[in-house]
C-alpha cells in the first residue's frame, strides 16, 4: 500500500481542553478545525486529532491520494468506506497488535 503519515488521533475527555493545553503547551500549534466531539490541530505540519470515544478510536491515519487504489485496499482488507462530515473518506482496521489504523481519502479541492 503507498500511503503517507496523516494524523495521529487521541481520544480525550473534553476536545477543548486538549486543544487548549496543546495551544499553551506548544509554539506554533494551529487549531484546523474544533467542535464539541473532535478537533485537528498542527504542530511543525504534523496533525493530531483529539477525538471523544463514542466518535472515533484512538488511532494512526494514512493517506491514500488516489481513489481507485483507496477503493481498492478498502476492499482487500474487506472493509466499508465511510464518508465523514468533512466529505473525507476511511476505513479502519487492526494491526497485528490490535492497533487501530485509519486510512484516508481526501477529495481533489479538499478544505478542512
Amino acid at each position: 500500500m503507498q500511503a503517507k503519515f496523516d494524523h495521529v488521533a487521541f481520544v480525550v475527555k473534553d476536545v477543548a481542553e486538549a486543544v487548549g493545553f496543546y495551544n499553551a503547551t506548544f509554539d506554533g500549534v494551529e487549531v484546523l478545525y474544533l467542535d464539541e466531539s473532535w478537533a485537528f490541530i498542527s504542530v511543525d505540519g504534523m496533525k493530531i486529532a483529539f477525538v471523544i470515544e463514542s466518535q472515533h478510536p484512538p488511532h494512526l491515519a494514512m493517506r491514500i491520494d488516489d481513489k481507485s487504489q483507496f477503493e481498492a485496499e478498502a476492499m482487500r482488507h474487506g472493509k466499508k468506506v465511510s464518508v465523514h462530515r468533512d466529505l473525507s473518506e476511511s476505513f479502519y482496521f487492526n494491526d497485528p497488535s490490535g492497533n487501530m489504523i485509519e486510512v484516508m481519502y481526501y477529495p481533489k479541492n479538499y478544505k478542512l
